[in-house]
């Protein structure tokens, strides 16, 4: 009885560990899931500012480049959210917030993450976008090359 008691304790305790440890690697995993996405759309941001700007050349627009709007950010880095199409702002080390639709943008309720856009002319027709998303100890990072191909 009294050997059958401890295999039963031993049992439990082992199942209450792997819970607990699966449910904290699900937390993880979900964060990292979340930053891929954020990281994802700030390349999105910036090729949508490239796109914009090809489309303000055709209309006409004086002293649009290609590259306008994400050309200043340089090593220090710039903030954008899907809501800002035509500009990004300076990094100000702020953190992304969820709005009431569940977006993830610079109003609402705060989150753990904080996005910045690094983009690095390399040619007068080419710009290294880097994405850094940033949440508690933890970096993810995205790298894409955007061109003047039109």
């Amino acid at each position: 009885m009294i050997f059958t008691v401890f295999v039963l304790t031993v049992g439990i305790v082992g199942i209450y560990g792997a819970i607990t440890r699966t449910i904290a690697q699900s937390s993880d995993v979900s964060d990292r899931l979340i930053a891929s996405y954020l990281a994802q759309e700030g390349i999105e941001i910036t090729r949508n500012l490239r796109d914009s700007n090809w489309l303000e050349q055709e209309a006409g627009v004086p002293g649009v480049n290609w590259d306008t709007g994400f050309d200043t950010c340089g090593g220090a880095g710039c903030e954008a959210d899907f809501n800002e199409t035509t500009t990004m702002s300076a990094y100000g080390n702020r953190f992304l917030r969820l709005d009431a639709n569940g977006f993830y943008r610079y109003a609402g309720d705060q989150t753990k993450f904080k996005r910045k856009i690094i983009a690095t002319s390399l040619t007068t027709t080419s710009t290294s976008v880097k994405v850094e998303v940033y949440w508690e100890d933890q970096t993810l990072s995205v790298e894409e090359e955007l061109h003047n191909w039109k």
